[in-house]
């Protein structure tokens, strides 16, 4: 058929109620989405109300309400649990996450790769490729436009094993590295992108990727590129707690 729906009211983790329009019907509907915590899981009532008022053909059909609504409902609750019970099971609620479109800049980067089981060799690897990244800015008169980058080119799960650029937007969008240099020059991804918030040490930063892909697929989306991580705190400066790193993740 046709017709509307819209949210009217929302409570977090335990409600949500819609107001429901069928084509040229006047009668008021809500459909209530009610949860409640069940053992280690969550049971999901799925209610229909619907105001008939004086109108005897809207008394008559809510007669029937139970048979001709039932079998659909019983179908998408059945279907909801099959969806649910696919995504990951990491709880985002405590995420800091937006949907966010990106712009390209340029930036000057050095590729790399290390082993994020060791923060102290981490930290000495990307530490090193910055350096390089800077004497080449140095040398061609580049100045630093924003907040050092990482972009993540690969990462083996079992390994831990990450590949990635250490790279540094730069002042000067024409810039260009000779082949044969060892840093190199590139556009950064623009569009549509996922950006959270990860605060606290970089070494801690694992359990907010969990998170950020299982928000992925609870939100329907689709990657569209390599990941980065932007360090907006200077971590000589800033307490290891106080650290800010926004986290991108391209979509579709």
């Amino acid at each position: 058929g046709t017709g509307s729906q819209e949210i009217i009211e929302s409570t977090p983790y335990t409600m949500i109620k819609v107001k429901l329009v069928f084509g040229d019907f006047t009668s008021e509907n809500t459909a209530t989405y009610t949860l409640t915590p069940e053992g280690d899981g969550t049971q999901l009532t799925w209610a229909y109300d619907t105001i008939s008022g004086g109108n005897l053909m809207y008394r008559y059909f809510g007669l029937m309400m139970d048979g001709m609504l039932g079998p659909d409902y019983e179908k998408g609750l059945a279907q909801l649990k099959t969806l649910v019970e696919s995504l990951p099971k990491e709880d985002f609620a405590d995420l800091s996450v937006e949907l966010v479109d990106t712009k390209s800049v340029t930036v000057a980067y050095a590729a790399g790769e290390v082993a994020v089981t060791d923060p102290a060799q981490a930290s000495a690897v990307i530490g090193a490729l910055y350096g390089k990244v800077g004497a080449f800015m140095a040398a061609n008169g580049a100045k630093q436009a924003d907040a050092p980058m990482a972009i993540t080119q690969s990462f083996d799960e079992q390994s831990k094993l990450w590949k990635f650029f250490a790279a540094i937007p730069v002042d000067n969008p024409a810039l260009a590295a000779p082949p044969e240099s060892e840093v190199k020059v590139l556009q950064t991804y623009a569009g549509r992108a996922i950006k959270a918030t990860h605060k606290g040490a970089y070494s801690a930063m694992e359990p907010t990727y969990y998170k950020l892909m299982a928000y992925k697929a609870a939100m329907g989306l689709e990657d569209n590129g390599n990941s980065w991580e932007h360090y907006v705190s200077d971590p000589g400066k800033t307490p290891e707690a106080d650290l800010v790193t926004y986290i991108y993740w391209p979509v579709k």
